[in-house]
C-alpha cells in the first residue's frame, strides 16, 4: 500500500555529506582539493555529495505538483518509492506537495530538481569555504 505523499517523506533515501561516498575517480581528486584547502586554512563545510535516485524523484516531482507544473495524478511510479501523490482534493495533494518542498529547502528554485545529475552518480559536491582572517 502506497503511503500518501507529505514532508514526511524528507526523511526517508537521505543524502549524503561524506567525501568517502562520491565515486571513486573524482573522489580522488576532491580528497587532494579537501586537503589542499585545509592545510591552506580553509574551514570546509560539505553540504552533499550523493544524492540517491529515490531522494532525487520525490524532490522532481514534489517541486513539480507543488509549482503545478504536472497534476499529482500524471507522476510516474519510481521503483522502490511506494509513494501516492494523488489525496482526496487536488488541493491536499498540492499542499503536500509544498510540504514537501518547504522540507526539502526547496522552496526558492525556480527550476525542478534534475532526476538525473551529478549528484545522483556520486560526481559531485556541494560545500562551503570559509577563511578566518585576523
Amino acid at each position: 500500500m502506497n503511503k500518501l505523499s507529505g514532508a514526511e517523506w524528507v526523511r526517508y533515501f537521505p543524502g549524503k555529506n561524506s567525501i568517502d561516498d562520491l565515486s571513486p575517480g573524482f573522489r580522488m581528486g576532491v580528497e587532494k582539493f579537501y586537503k589542499a584547502l585545509v592545510q591552506a586554512g580553509a574551514r570546509v563545510l560539505i553540504a552533499a555529495t550523493l544524492r540517491p535516485p529515490e531522494r532525487a524523484y520525490l524532490m522532481h516531482w514534489s517541486w513539480m505538483i507543488a509549482n503545478r507544473k504536472t497534476p499529482p495524478n500524471k507522476v510516474p511510479d519510481f521503483k522502490g518509492v511506494n509513494i501516492n501523490w494523488v489525496h482526496e482534493y487536488d488541493s491536499k495533494s498540492i499542499a503536500a506537495a509544498v510540504a514537501m518542498v518547504n522540507a526539502y529547502g526547496m522552496h526558492n528554485l525556480h527550476v525542478a530538481p534534475a532526476l538525473n545529475s551529478r549528484h545522483t552518480e556520486g560526481n559531485a559536491i556541494d560545500m562551503n569555504i570559509s577563511w578566518r582572517f585576523c
